[in-house]
């Protein structure tokens, strides 16, 4: 930021006869803010160079699979873990932690509106939301932290294994009272009781399916690319193609990458901070935030 230089005046005094000129400080004037600098867009790509990027990206996606291959998968002492704490235990933590039972969306607008409840976004770095048909993209300002901490989390153990950030797939959230009563009508795994997700701490995580990268702009995928190529380069269907292709390794290989998720879903349940119960009737990890 620059600053402006304070102005100087001479001020002359006469002291016996003779005139002593000071310099006087005046007032600074006002403080002058450069604007940010702003980065022209990457040149667009080369066409001639689009087999070569293609083929990098392709072979980029078949190391990733045989990498994401080689990993173990979920052992079973975390599987034990997560059979730890049934469904009872879940609304147990949710009735302490957090506010309802919902009612409908009018009670769901008064929480959102006095800031208890607070939005998830469709997509971010660390998830996605795939249609949330029986349920509501609302929890409370700590379940929210506690996902986008599973997200680090989960990021941090694929970097070390020079993986892409697939992202978590998260498949519900808040029910209403009616969301849940219909929900328990057609399937017959639901809450007979009162479920954990009206009360804004709980959250499904898929563990069958996870979704590509937000962008290509992982560290691995731009030492792929070849020289002089940036990851912001990449647009249109050449990108399109390239996630797609990871979108699909996530669902076919997703038993590999659930170890990664499972082993960050136990060290959180262990600290303290979460409860999950790996679902047998649907495959996901029923997570419940508890403090």
């Amino acid at each position: 930021m620059r600053r402006s230089i304070p102005a100087i005046i001479t001020v002359c005094v006469l002291i016996g006869g003779t005139a002593a000129c000071q310099p006087e400080e005046t007032e600074p004037a006002t403080q002058q803010i450069d604007a940010p600098a702003v980065e022209p867009p990457p040149p667009p790509l080369d066409p001639a160079r689009v087999p070569e990027v293609q083929a990098a990206l392709e072979a980029r996606v078949t190391e990733v699979e045989a990498a994401v291959q080689r990993l173990p998968g979920l052992i079973g002492s975390i599987r034990r873990d997560m059979r730890r704490y049934v469904n009872a235990d879940h609304v147990a933590a949710a009735q302490r932690n957090g506010v309802g039972p919902v009612r409908d969306s009018t009670h769901v607008a008064a929480l959102v509106q006095s800031g208890a409840l607070v939005e998830l976004p469709d997509s971010t770095r660390w998830w996605v939301l795939r249609e949330l048909n029986q349920s509501l993209p609302y929890v409370t300002p700590g379940t929210k932290a506690a996902l986008e901490e599973i997200g680090r989390r989960f990021h941090a153990r694929l970097q070390e294994r020079g993986l892409p950030a697939f992202r978590l797939d998260v498949t519900s959230v808040l029910r209403t009272g009616a969301q849940q009563a219909a929900l328990r009508r057609r399937n017959r795994n639901a809450s007979s009781t009162t479920s954990s997700h009206e009360f804004g701490t709980t959250f499904d995580i898929a563990y069958l399916s996870f979704a590509a990268p937000q962008s290509l702009d992982d560290a691995a995928s731009q030492q792929a690319l070849p020289e002089g190529v940036a990851a912001a380069q990449i647009r249109g269907e050449l990108r399109a193609a390239a996630m797609v292709r990871l979108d699909t390794l996530g669902t076919r290989h997703a038993p590999h990458i659930e170890g990664e998720l499972g082993a960050v879903l136990q060290e959180m349940q262990r600290e303290g901070s979460i409860m999950t119960l790996r679902e047998r009737s649907q495959p996901v990890f029923h997570t419940t935030v508890v403090k």
